[in-house]
């Protein structure tokens, strides 16, 4: 398996796999989303809570907030006090004790947790601990798909100008009465091989999936780059491929 960085934008990243069967792509998705291990809020215990949103419900909203921990850090318990009337952020989290060292960072502060009317008052502790996606969604690292490369192929025969309104993604051109693709970067990414083109054409076009050349997409969340997601997935494979391979 060969691998190259097509694509990269803040947390988003597009790789290549070059003679990649899906199954090997498909365990590498399914190893980052079940087995890379993130930092996130386990267990809440609450000592007043008076707003209109149920206990469990507030809970859950605690569990979602994107936390960033240095790998000395095994536990944090945070602390929450809040009176209304007020929207309730995630930055009002405050740390109360570390277990462990290192720092932990609130990604995302603006997170609404919840809306305090009039006297309304929040009062709570929350445990942080790593954990896998295995266990629950919270811990999930990253949004991970992947799909075939696009392969086109063309005859001699001209093609109509009507082609180019066909495409929904606009990712051609029709001169001279060839198909032509300004961005092949934009095509490689974007074609959702939707074959529009190729109904239309009658034979001419012919657009179909390359097996052989996947297109590996990652959006990391914020705990790790997507380089480190990507990387961490396939150590998480070769983990647990070297545990089957000792108990057989």
């Amino acid at each position: 398996m060969k691998s190259k960085i097509i694509s990269k934008e803040g947390n988003e990243i597009w790789i290549h796999l070059e003679d990649t069967p899906y199954y090997v792509a498909n365990s590498i998705r399914r190893s980052i989303l079940e087995y890379v291990k993130t930092f996130a809020i386990e267990d809440v215990y609450i000592k007043k809570n008076t707003s209109a949103m149920w206990d469990e419900v507030l809970a859950l909203r605690l569990g979602l907030i994107v936390l960033k921990a240095d790998e000395g850090v095994k536990k944090v318990i945070f602390e929450l006090k809040a009176k209304g009337p007020k929207w309730v952020y995630a930055e009002e989290l405050k740390i109360k004790d570390i277990e462990g060292k290192g720092n932990v960072e609130i990604l995302y502060p603006k997170t609404i947790l919840a809306y305090l009317d009039e006297d309304q008052e929040i009062e709570l502790e929350a445990i942080a601990i790593w954990g896998c996606g295995k266990e629950h969604v919270k811990w999930v690292p990253a949004h991970v798909f992947y799909k075939y490369m696009p392969k086109l192929t063309q005859t001699v025969e001209k093609l109509d100008k009507k082609l180019e309104d066909l495409c929904p993604r606009k990712l051609y051109k029709i001169e001279k009465g060839k198909l032509k693709i300004p961005n092949v970067k934009d095509f490689i990414l974007n074609c959702d091989i939707c074959k529009a083109c190729e109904d239309y054409s009658e034979g001419k076009i012919r657009i179909e999936e390359d097996e052989n050349n996947i297109i590996f997409y990652i959006e990391s969340f914020g705990q790790y780059s997507p380089e480190e997601v990507f990387n961490k997935g396939i150590e998480e494979l070769k983990n647990k491929l070297n545990e089957l391979k000792e108990k057989l």
